[in-house]
């Protein structure tokens, strides 16, 4: 059995053409990557091999910047409304989407990643479990789900493809303890949190087996 488990805000970072890091004077500097092209509905793979040189996020073209992943939409605000400290008030105020791509019925963002997923899924010779790692904003009610639910749901029966999305379990779970599922200043998850992934996961997976 092969599971692979996806990361809902991934395609940002399977689009993107450089990384961005903080380095410790403070200063954003970036890595080119590789990444995928479509042409004509089939990938080509793109910077190989890569530029190893560090780079200037301020020295980049317009372009490349667009092309840069930060880890965040709105940086400048995200950083204002943590300082403030009332994120969490004004996400579930505004019923914030951090994934607004996947409204769009032509993602060009979620076409690639479902393109790459196929053609990964393609070349497998065992069966494969497909698992959405839904954000924060999800398990805890910040934000509606549907059309990522939607979109994942494409996968389910691709080359006999089993889908497993844990949003609606995990909301079984009470809020106060669905938030503790997740550090207090960091979203990975706690081990409380790697814990009821794991006992949702085990089931699943020993019925494939």
């Amino acid at each position: 059995l092969v599971v692979i488990v996806v990361f809902v805000e991934n395609f940002r970072r399977v689009n993107a053409h450089y990384q961005v890091y903080v380095n410790d004077n403070n200063e954003q500097i970036v890595y080119q990557k590789p990444y995928f092209k479509l042409n004509d509905g089939a990938l080509t793979l793109m910077n190989t091999p890569v530029n190893p040189a560090q780079l200037k996020f301020e020295e980049l073209s317009e372009f490349d910047k667009s092309k840069s992943y930060t880890g965040a939409r709105f940086a400048k605000l995200k950083e204002l409304v943590e300082k403030a400290g009332f994120k969490e008030f004004v996400q579930k105020f505004t019923r914030y989407q951090p994934l607004p791509e996947y409204k769009s019925r032509d993602s060009k963002e979620w076409n690639l990643l479902q393109l790459v997923l196929t053609k990964w899924i393609s070349e497998l010779s065992k069966p494969v479990l497909v698992v959405p790692l839904p954000l924060h904003h999800y398990v805890e009610d910040m934000s509606d789900y549907g059309d990522i639910a939607e979109k994942f749901n494409r996968l389910a029966g691709i080359n006999g493809v089993t889908l497993y999305d844990p949003l609606e379990d995990l909301k079984k779970y009470p809020r106060e303890e669905r938030r503790n599922f997740r550090f207090e200043q960091d979203i990975h998850l706690t081990p409380p949190g790697h814990e009821a992934y794991a006992k949702l996961l085990a089931p699943v997976i020993k019925g494939m087996l």
